[in-house]
This record gives structure tokens, C-alpha cells and sequence, in this order.
């Protein structure tokens, strides 16, 4: 006997698809004039230093949509909006809540990304740090098996001692 006979349609979440085509990455369904991911100018390698699009990927995440050229480094760039978006869902109780934050602070960083000006840059980043320090939570989130979680180091192993001798043995 069933008591309940409803069927639950589980959601599917796809990614969209991402291609490397002409130096350049784009959306699957794209065209040039709607794509909103930078052409990063690529210059042609020979098949000995060709990488797959997974690690092409992997090296240029579509995440953040900073041009490469840029006269400031990549990484740090990456660094800001990653650390923006994990102190966001520090604050944040649920994650449709950090969801529309998340949306919020990439249209930060997507407003100032055509900024070239060097000064203005240096400004810009040390405006983005002080608000991260400003907004730092006093218990971040950790995982658990993490250095600091609740679970770190939980159950380790017993050592093992070395056997003593017994008295009067020698």
C-alpha cells in the first residue's frame, strides 16, 4: 500500500559549453555580437605546444572576464573576486540569498574592467582589499575536515610507540 504516489522531477542543471575558436573564448549558441566573454588574443603555438580545451579551460577560467593584455596580473584580479565571493557566503545564510550577492559583485568587477589606467588600477585594488578587510567575518566558513573545521584531526591514528623492555630484562 502506498501512501504517497508522486513522482519528483529532480532538477538538471546544465553547464553552458565553452569553446576555444580562433584564439578566443566563447559560449556554445554565441555570436560575436552577444558573447560577453573577452576575446583573449591567442597567438597560434604548433601542435607540440597546443593544449585541449579542458586545460585551455582550466588556464583561462570564463568566471571572470578580464582581458589578458591587461597591465595588471591575472591572478590578482581572480584572487579579488574569489575572495569577494567566499566572504559573501560567509555572510550570507542561504545560498539563494549569496546568489544574487554573487550577481552584485560581479557587476563590480565586469564595470571596472576597461579601466587601463595604471594609477587608477592600483586604486581600484587597494579600494576592493580594504572593503574585504572592512567586511571580514569573525568566524568564516571552513570545512569541516579543514585546518580549523570541526572535523580536522578528528580521528587519527594511534602512533605507534616503540615496545619497552621488560624490568630486569638487560
Amino acid at each position: 500500500m502506498r501512501l504517497f504516489s508522486r513522482r519528483i522531477k529532480k532538477a538538471t542543471l546544465t553547464r553552458p559549453e565553452f569553446s576555444l575558436r580562433g584564439g578566443a573564448v566563447r559560449l556554445a549558441g554565441t555570436t560575436t555580437s552577444n558573447c560577453t566573454i573577452a576575446d583573449r588574443s591567442v597567438p597560434r603555438q604548433d601542435a607540440s605546444q597546443t593544449r585541449s580545451v579542458s586545460q585551455q579551460q582550466r588556464r583561462l577560467p570564463p568566471s571572470i572576464d578580464f582581458d589578458i593584455d591587461a597591465d595588471i596580473d591575472n591572478r590578482i584580479l581572480r584572487s579579488l573576486y574569489r575572495r569577494s565571493l567566499k566572504l559573501a557566503l560567509d555572510w550570507a545564510v542561504h545560498r539563494h540569498i549569496w546568489r544574487g550577492q554573487a550577481v552584485y559583485i560581479r557587476s563590480l568587477f565586469d564595470a571596472n574592467k576597461d579601466v587601463r589606467d595604471p594609477r587608477q588600477q592600483k586604486l581600484l585594488l587597494r579600494e576592493t582589499e580594504k572593503l574585504l578587510e572592512t567586511w571580514k567575518h569573525p568566524d568564516p566558513y571552513r570545512a569541516p575536515t579543514a585546518p580549523g573545521g570541526s572535523k580536522y584531526e578528528r580521528n587519527l591514528p594511534p602512533r605507534d610507540l616503540p615496545y619497552a623492555d621488560a624490568p630486569g630484562a638487560h
